[in-house]
Parts: structure tokens; sequence; C-alpha cells
């Protein structure tokens, strides 16, 4: 690269170098990764990884941390500088041209996915609408040196030893964000119960606490409708029964209640979005979450339920869609930086000859161990009866903490659960 000091980026490095402070206002937003010129790259890092430290690092500070040659380079990069005043526009410069370059790649690679007849065009369109969401969106890149990536974990351990509050998305029960911590930005969570004993309805309350607290989340329903969605909101919120809900049924004295909290959902705007779409794939789901993300953000994304979304891509079995589904719902999360919930159904051999349910195992994941393979947390909803009010929220797998249970109650009128003080739960094995 004969002309690399006619570049935005020996121009970005002159800067820094006449004035190291000025990393204060593009290091948060720049790596090291989005230069082409390899030298000018490895000075950036260097200086970087100065200012990470927690003060701006001195000229002979960040050359002391290069090599000869790049040393070199840099001094060249000084002779060519004239001032630091323009610091933020050649970095906006180093960011565009980084972009360019992926860009480019990117249409290469459609057109060599387009050719290559052994991959489903559904699979190379889902692959690179990945690309194109890091290139939209300006995500961190994958690859993280261990020097800038055990700067970030002390930071956010500092931060977690600061605060009194879980560092996840808290759920409505405190027994449970004691045991997973609130739901956590990139994990991937799979809720499973039998039909009828309550997913949805934990679903709903998991989403409106989320909207409580200030997030924004997704429904993606594949099972029942936007109006039921509605109508468990509602009826949780107000303690009216979702079948008076259903008919009409609504006693005087509860319409103000009712006109006063939808009036309250109606300014919370679009904080809560439901998706109500029979034949989603996991390229469409990616997209809308890709689409909300951009235009009004995106905390959480909740499916309704994984054995229903359409894999897009034919398979052999049942078992082996399923398990494709469940690891694109975690890359999905991975991808976007968000958690994933995700309501899976057990099968039948949780219910005994009696009709009665006996507590969960991992094995009863229906249809699929990929659910239980890709899970960081498997949380199962266990109620002995449909009709019973004790119900109990297992944690049967957490890949990074404890497992335990919390006691709820069901209120089957409102289809909210409650935590409440534990209970002898002897029979409900």
């Amino acid at each position: 690269m004969d002309n690399w000091y006619e570049l935005p980026e020996s121009h970005l490095v002159g800067a820094i170098l006449l004035d190291p402070t000025v990393l204060n206002d593009v290091a948060g937003d720049l790596d090291h990764a989005h230069f082409g010129h390899g030298a000018l790259g490895r000075i950036y890092r260097a200086a970087r990884r100065l200012w990470q430290k927690g003060e701006s690092p001195t000229q002979l500070e960040i050359l002391g941390a290069c090599n000869p040659e790049d040393q070199r380079i840099a001094e060249e990069c000084l002779s060519v500088a004239t001032t630091s005043a323009g610091a933020k526009a050649h970095a906006a410069g180093v960011r565009t041209e980084s972009d360019r370059r992926a860009l480019r790649s990117i249409a290469r690679a459609i057109l060599d996915g387009a050719e290559d007849r052994s991959r489903a065009p559904s699979e190379v369109a889902e692959e690179l609408a990945t690309s194109l969401h890091q290139l939209t969106s300006g995500n961190a890149q994958d690859f993280i040196t261990i020097g800038d990536g055990i700067t970030e974990f002390y930071r956010d351990l500092e931060r977690r030893a600061r605060s009194e509050e879980i560092i996840g998305i808290p759920s409505p029960f405190p027994k449970l964000d004691d045991l997973i911590g609130g739901f956590e930005p990139s994990l991937y969570y799979v809720i499973g119960a039998r039909p009828g004993v309550g997913k949805s309805a934990l679903a709903k309350q998991i989403a409106a606490h989320a909207v409580k607290h200030g997030k924004k989340a997704l429904i993606c329903i594949l099972e029942s409708s936007r109006e039921a969605w509605l109508r468990r909101i509602v009826s949780g919120a107000i303690g009216i029964s979702t079948q008076d809900l259903k008919r009409g049924r609504v006693p005087d004295n509860m319409w103000p209640q009712i006109t006063e909290f939808v009036a309250k959902l109606e300014a919370q705007g679009d904080a809560l979005t439901i998706w109500d779409t029979p034949e989603a794939t996991p390229s469409k789901i990616l997209a809308e979450c890709m689409r909300l993300q951009r235009s009004q953000g995106l905390d959480m994304l909740i499916i309704d339920y994984v054995q229903l979304v359409n894999p897009g891509i034919r398979f052999h079995s049942r078992s082996e869609a399923v398990a494709h589904i469940s690891r694109q719902m975690r890359s999905i999360g991975k991808r976007l930086h968000i958690p994933i919930i995700v309501l899976a159904q057990l099968g039948r051999q949780v219910q005994t000859d009696t009709g009665a349910m006996r507590r969960p195992v991992l094995t009863d994941l229906k249809e699929s161990g990929g659910l239980e393979q890709d899970a960081d947390a498997v949380i199962f909803i266990h109620r002995k009866e449909q009709d019973d009010e004790r119900a109990l929220l297992l944690v049967a797998k957490q890949k990074d903490g404890p497992l335990g249970k919390v006691h709820c109650n069901f209120d089957r009128k409102v289809v909210t659960f409650k935590q409440v003080a534990k209970f002898d739960d002897k029979d409900m094995r």
C-alpha cells in the first residue's frame, strides 16, 4: 500500500500521537480491526490498550509499546499530521473504509453463494444476513485479543461487584433471579412444560416485567393469537379472568381500571412488540429482530413455541429440524447481544397413566436433545395436576450457575404465577 500516508488511518494515528487525549473521543467506537493497514492498526491498538488502563498515554508511551518498524511508521504519521482537531472525522473515515471493504467481501460472497448448488439459497441468505447486520448495526468484531478481552472482563467484574442489582433483565420472581442472575444478553433460555401448564402465561409475565424495567421485548407467537396474548396481559394486570374478557363480561366497576391500563400500554408505544406469525423461519426471525433493533431497539426475544418454528430447510427427521432451529435461535442471541427465551413442549411421557404429571427431566424435551445441548439454562414449569394451584419453576440445567426451584401459586383465573414461601412439594415428584 504505497499511498498509506494518504489514508484516514494515518491521519488518525498522527492526530493521536500529537494529542493522545483524542482517544477519549474515538477509542470507544473504533477497534484496531477496522484498520486496513497492518502497522497502523497495531499502532492504534497499542495506544488504545494504554488508554483502556484508565489514563491518557503519552506519545513516548505509545511509541515505546510499538516494535521498531511500527515506530518508524508512527513517526512518518507524525510528519504528515499538522493538527489533532480532525480526529473524529478521521475515525469516521477509517470506519467508512472498513465498511466498504466488508461490503465488497459480502458482495463477492453473495455471488459465490448463488453459484454453490450444494447449499440451499435460504441458508446462504441467512449466513450473509449476519454479515450485513454487523455492517449496518456497528456491532463489535467477533474476534478479540486476550489483552483487550481481559480489560473488558475486569471492568465488567468491577461493575458487577459495585452493583447490588442483577446484571441480566429481571424476571418477576426474585428467587429465580437469585438462581440465574436475570436473563443475560447473548444467553439462550429454554422454558419447558406440557400443554396447559402455563408456558405462555409465564412468558407473558417475563415480557411484561422486562417492559416495566425499561426494556423492549419481541414476542413471536406461533401457536395462539395476538388477541389471546393481549387478554392474558390485561387479565394479569387487572385481575379479571381471561374468560370474562373473551366474552366481554366486564363488571361496571372494572371499566375505569381497564381504561387506565389500556392508556398506559398505549403510552408505552413500541416497548412490547407482538409478532403473530404461523410460518416463522430462523432467517425471518433474525431479519425482524434486526429491523426492530435498528428502528426502535430490542432487548429480549421470546418464541412461543420453538418446535413450531419452520426450519426453512428440509431434514430427514423432526429431531434434526428442531436441533437446527435451536442452534439458529442461540446464534441470534449472540449476534444481537440479547437474551433469547424459547418455550418448548415436553413429551407425553411426563404424564402418568393416572393423568398426573411427574417432575420433568431434561430428556423430556420433545423431539430434540439439541434444545438441552444448546441451552444456557433450562427451566421447567411443573404442576402435578392442571387444576393444581401449586407450581414449581425448576432450574434443571444451568451452564454457569446452580440448579434449584422456585415455589409459586398459579392463578388460573388470571393465568398468572406468583412466587410464594416454600411449601411441601414431596408429593410433586
